[in-house]
């Protein structure tokens, strides 16, 4: 009889590979039309984008701290890319080495981290690295998708600098969670769906779909996206689906779903945890969360105040975004709203949980670009050139000020990380001393302690 399992665990690896090689070398053959697409950006504006990004990429490497944010999720993350690294199996051992078990998260993220252990070997330190490394890069993607959406590089620049000292960002960047990688392929897939949209070539359109796959592969629930970028393309450009071609293009990238679907289900028949809640309690749970979801954009103890104030004021702004691309990040913004909310531990405050605050990141795709539109267009209500500088100077100095605003949370260490910390401290005296005691002539008096840290 064949196992489900079994075929995910031993596959998923090389099935990842395909779509990871598919997604490098589309990236190759239209790296021109991308390119294209920014060859009006000034010299001066790279040099600035450069600066903000070396500025993200220095706080997140030596400031923000590296550890576990969600507890105990990213342990089994670290034990699963290892295991995908040696053997190439999808599977976890954490709990017994004698049996590896499949888990409930699809494999991008674990995949993707398999090769870096490959290079840098497993550890702790590579995995926060890993993230540090993707949330970094997500500044250059913000900048970049913002600056399709609205034409404008200094929109852009506000937008990469809001994401650059974002709280919630800054923090889970250091640690091992699936979120930074998700957000990357969010923004990444968002660009390539934008520039198809201009370009109408069928590769562009394959790129997309296959950063679109390879997004879902890192968090179930970004099949929230396939429902968004369908009813757009549906309502937008219904022509495209009388292409035999991109029809059949279509079918495949369905059929390419079906491993998350077995693994999904598989989930369901397993009872994966907050898998099998039924209807009934989704919604007792979205009542029970909605309200302080809606308080978390307005409190201003997670998520600065002002940004969600310029985001509604650029929300509004008719401007220079079409009603299209407008509805669509709207859109966007609700579908996980709601979705995060219905969660039992959907929560985004820290009231009930440490980390539900995570929740939060991918509604910052439009949120980033709505407020990075209301911030510009402030400072370009005034005719004063001077008091425009001053004012974007402000600006500036306010989305800076959020990293010593909100350095109490960025800096929050929950009870699972106070005891995991001391456990590593009590772990490293305990190997020190074991390494002093075998290389030591009288083992007599080390007897005990060594035997404590086999």
């Amino acid at each position: 009889m064949i196992n489900l399992e079994d075929i995910l665990i031993n596959g998923y690896f090389y099935f990842m590979l395909l779509i990871f090689l598919a997604l490098i070398g589309l990236i190759v053959i239209n790296a021109k039309r991308i390119i294209k697409q920014f060859k009006n950006i000034k010299t001066t504006t790279w040099i600035t984008v450069l600066l903000i990004f070396l500025l993200g990429l220095i706080i997140r490497m030596f400031f923000i701290p590296h550890m576990h944010q969600v507890f105990y999720d990213e342990f089994y993350h670290i034990n699963i890319a290892g295991n995908m690294d040696k053997e190439q199996k999808f599977c976890s051992n954490l709990i017994n080495e004698s049996y590896c078990k499949i888990i409930g998260w699809p494999p991008g993220y674990h995949f993707l981290l398999s090769f870096v252990f490959k290079v840098f070997g497993i550890s702790e330190d590579v995995a926060y690295f890993f993230n540090v490394f993707f949330s970094s890069i997500s500044l250059l993607l913000i900048f970049l998708l913002t600056y399709l959406v609205f034409k404008n590089d200094k929109i852009a620049l506000l937008s990469m600098l809001m994401l650059d000292f974002l709280p919630v960002h800054l923090k889970i960047s250091g640690s091992a969670a699936l979120m930074p990688l998700s957000f990357f392929f969010m923004t990444l897939s968002m660009i390539f769906f934008l520039i198809y949209l201009r370009e109408k070539k069928f590769t562009l359109l394959v790129l997309f779909l296959t950063s679109l796959l390879f997004m879902i592969y890192i968090r179930p629930e970004n099949f929230i996206l396939i429902f968004l970028f369908s009813m757009f393309i549906f309502f937008y450009n219904k022509k495209s689906l009388k292409n035999k071609r991109i029809i059949i293009t279509l079918i495949i990238f369905i059929l390419l779903l079906i491993p998350l679907s077995f693994q999904i289900y598989n989930g369901l028949n397993n009872k994966t945890p907050y898998w099998n809640e039924s209807i009934v309690s989704f919604f007792d749970f979205f009542k029970q969360n909605v309200w302080y979801n809606i308080l978390f954009w307005f409190e201003n103890k997670i998520n600065p105040l002002f940004y969600t104030l310029f985001a509604i004021f650029g929300l509004f702004s008719f401007k220079r975004i079409t009603k299209k691309i407008k509805y669509f990040l709207l859109i966007w913004f609700i579908a996980f709203f709601i979705f995060y909310t219905c969660f039992e531990k959907g929560d985004m405050s820290i009231r009930l949980t440490l980390d539900s605050w995570r929740y939060s990141l991918p509604l910052y795709v439009p949120i980033i670009l709505f407020a990075g539109n209301g911030c510009y267009e402030l400072i370009t209500t005034f005719d004063k050139n001077a008091f425009k500088l001053l004012l974007a100077l402000i600006m500036v100095l306010l989305v800076v000020f959020n990293y010593f605003y909100f350095y109490s949370f960025i800096y929050l260490e929950n009870n699972h990380q106070k005891e995991y910390k001391n456990f590593k401290i009590s772990l490293s005296k305990l190997l020190q001393t074991r390494s002093y005691c075998n290389n030591s002539n009288n083992l007599t008096n080390c007897y005990d302690i060594t035997i404590f840290s086999d």
